[in-house]
């Protein structure tokens, strides 16, 4: 019970955060190709999105069961 629990939101926080940086790479791509300055703030703001996904990744990772990840 605990393995499946543990398993289901593992699956649902990588799938998450996998969203979260193909949505924020089209961003980052858009935002390069508008021909226009991009502020400080927007690079940064990408900045701190893209270190929330590695931490939530690795948490997800993380909680993979351990049988899981070698079977």
């Amino acid at each position: 019970m605990v393995t499946e629990i543990r398993e289901s939101l593992s699956n649902s926080l990588i799938r998450f955060a996998t969203d979260r940086s193909i949505e924020r790479g089209e961003l980052e791509r858009t935002l390069q190709g508008s021909g226009t300055t991009t502020p400080p703030s927007a690079l940064a703001a990408m900045d701190y999105a893209r270190l929330w996904e590695s931490v939530v990744l690795w948490v997800g990772w993380r909680l993979q069961p351990r049988d899981h990840i070698w079977n």
